[in-house]
């Protein structure tokens, strides 16, 4: 049950979009167990954000959030460097402007219940 945000202050085309996605269920492959096929994705663009002082510098901020009962966070390297190159290679986005942040809870409701 993973969940990725990803908010970008560029505003993105259709194509764009669409790559972005794709390139992120591609990238949740790096933590062991999680697919796409149920993965979220959410991604906003044109977002007011401000980055080295900066209102203008194409920035984004990414958030993976998944149920995990082990520790994973060996794999999330790997994951960092696929997503900061997906965003550089769609998006313009360099690295250096780019936070993850990994969350991991054991806790995560679906469907009426909670795993």
């Amino acid at each position: 049950m993973p969940c990725i945000r990803c908010t970008v202050n560029q505003k993105l085309n259709d194509q764009q979009r669409q790559a972005l996605k794709e390139g992120l269920m591609e990238a949740i492959q790096q933590i062991p167990g999680k697919t796409p096929d149920s993965l979220m994705i959410i991604l906003q663009d044109a977002a007011d954000m401000c980055f080295h002082r900066d209102s203008e510098t194409a920035c984004a901020f990414v958030e993976v959030n998944a149920l995990l009962r082990k520790d994973p966070s060996e794999h999330y390297p790997a994951m960092s460097k696929i997503i900061c190159e997906l965003l550089t290679r769609v998006a313009g986005i360099a690295g250096t402007d780019v936070y993850i942040r990994y969350l991991a809870t054991p806790d995560w409701g679906w469907n009426g219940t909670n795993f």
